[in-house]
């Protein structure tokens, strides 16, 4: 029932008039709309459980709230709690020192700390009066683009609050209603949004939540063991009160007779390996994130961007490729029309070359409609094969398909570069080297003294890496390849957008033209 209500939901156009959209209507539409109603007759109480509901929901959903936050606390309370219960008696044991009963409140103790850290520490809101601060990155024209702002109006068009400039890396998170710089992701664990500035002590989080769930592995893993060997579980015989048969443990058996014997570790011993995988896959994929300098809100934006890309790529190409055999066609129709009227008896051909190009027509349309898949099923079957993660970034686009593609290639001379598939550009914001992305995090820019900030590094038009400042030689160099290709990749001078940004603004005072945000260069004078 679920696949098929999300296949109703994801897959059919309910505005389709097939009998599949008809279904779709009724089930996402009509539906919930005549039970909605029905709820909202029954006088009072049907209007209080309704909309409660839906604020209910609303608030779990789309607002801050502590919830999973709480989740958190218990689970961690609890199982140290239970560790403390039963675990620690049974601590010194055959595979674990007594040390390890204080090491173990350093863990859980250094979790809480990291936790209440990401919790607590913004992550780096921006504001009309403090934009200035998180303007450190260039406009890279893919993901992000100059002279946008987030504008904030009421539902009858008036402004309630003052514009804030989009700035490149930031974005307005929704469930907090606030901008934030380098925006990653809002964690409901944390019920707070994970920036540019709390971005290191969410990595910490993590890797403090798995090194404990890790410990707590090991801990109750030598309890169980110890209880294993001591007890000679594996030399032990059972007797079949059925058969009289004698039989010998096995792993299975003693997994069973653990599992009744030891019910509070071994539950512990799985929530707290399972969880702990899960933790740490999710640890070392924000590594990668970091090595690449890449949120998780760009990660999303990124494969958009490829997809559509590449979708409007195909688009071109194709309609370049119609152009083309469209121009072939007219030019081969007018040399057959002039050789045929030279001849003066061909008047009757183009009369059998069009019927015979219609009957042609007629036949691959229905060779086409005997095989065509129906378009619900091929959106269902495209939605789950390339997964959510692909759906959800836009790269699903339907590539257009020609008739008899390899024969009319052949007639064709498709060798130009413009009908050539085009790269997308590459990521804008990835640093040389890993100790560099480090640094993005562990000491963001806009916690950087304008001295630090003159240091950052610069964008090129040809590669969008790094140089170095002082290397005059090497960026003339640069230079002239610059205009030899003619790259348009933005370029930063220094890397410091804030104050560059700050001259050209009293400069627009100045002229009476506002405070309109651009990006531009500054040229440093070269050191004698």
């Amino acid at each position: 029932m679920g696949v098929a209500f999300m296949f109703l939901m994801a897959c059919v156009n309910p505005n389709d008039p097939s009998m599949l959209g008809v279904v779709a209507r009724f089930v996402t539409i009509t539906a919930p709309k005549h039970v909605g109603n029905t709820i909202r007759s029954v006088p009072f109480v049907g209007p209080l459980c309704l909309d409660g509901g839906y604020q209910l929901f609303n608030y779990v959903a789309f607002k801050p709230n502590p919830l999973l936050q709480s989740v958190y606390a218990v689970l961690v309370f609890g199982g140290y709690g239970c560790v403390l219960w039963q675990a620690y008696p049974q601590i010194p044991n055959l595979y674990m020192a007594g040390y390890h009963r204080y090491i173990g409140v350093f863990v859980v103790g250094g979790t809480l700390w990291a936790w209440y850290k990401s919790c607590s520490v913004s992550p780096g809101y921006i504001t009309a009066e403090n934009y200035k601060e998180f303007d450190n990155y260039p406009v890279d024209r893919m993901m992000y683009q100059p002279d946008q702002f987030y504008t904030y109006k009421d539902v009858q068009g008036n402004v309630v609050r003052q514009q804030i400039p989009k700035l490149p890396r930031s974005k307005h998170d929704a469930i907090t209603n606030k901008v934030v710089a380098r925006f990653d992701h809002f964690c409901p664990w944390l019920n707070n949004a994970v920036g540019e500035r709390n971005y290191k002590y969410f990595l910490l989080f993590l890797f403090m939540t798995a090194f404990m769930l890790f410990y707590g592995t090991a801990a109750t893993f030598s309890v169980v063991a110890t209880y294993v060997t001591e007890e000679k579980l594996f030399s032990a015989r059972y007797v079949n009160k059925v058969t009289g048969e004698i039989i010998t443990a096995s792993k299975h058996m003693v997994f069973q007779y653990c599992m009744h014997k030891q019910q509070t570790m071994m539950m512990l011993l799985f929530l707290c390996g399972i969880m702990g995988i899960v933790v740490f896959c999710f640890f070392l994929y924000h590594i990668y994130l970091v090595s690449i300098n890449r949120t998780t809100n760009e990660g999303f934006k990124w494969s958009r961007y490829v997809g559509d890309f590449e979708y409007h790529e195909r688009r071109r190409v194709y309609a370049a490729k119609q152009e083309e055999k469209a121009k072939v066609t007219v030019t081969a129709a007018a040399g057959a029309a002039g050789a045929a009227g030279a001849a003066g008896g061909g008047g009757d051909e183009p009369a059998a070359n069009d019927s015979t190009n219609s009957t042609n027509t007629k036949k691959s349309q229905k060779r086409k409609k005997k095989g065509m898949c129906p378009q619900p099923l091929v959106n269902f079957c495209s939605i789950w094969l390339h997964g959510c993660f692909i759906v959800t970034c836009g790269a699903c686009g339907v590539e257009e398909r020609e008739e008899n593609a390899n024969e009319n290639d052949q007639v064709y001379d498709f060798s130009d570069k413009k009908f050539k598939l085009r790269r997308p550009g590459t990521y804008f914001y990835r640093l040389r080297s890993f100790r560099e992305n480090l640094m993005e995090v562990l000491y963001p820019r806009s916690l950087r003294s304008k001295e630090e900030r003159d240091q950052l590094v610069t964008w090129t038009k040809n590669d969008g890496k790094k140089n170095d400042s002082g290397n005059q030689s090497k960026m003339k160099k640069k230079k002239k390849q610059n205009k030899a290709t003619k790259k348009t990749t933005p370029v930063a001078s220094n890397g410091n957008w804030t104050y560059h940004n700050q001259i050209l603004m009293e400069v627009l005072a100045k002229s009476g033209e506002g405070a309109k945000i651009e990006m531009v260069t500054i040229v440093h004078p070269k050191k004698e």
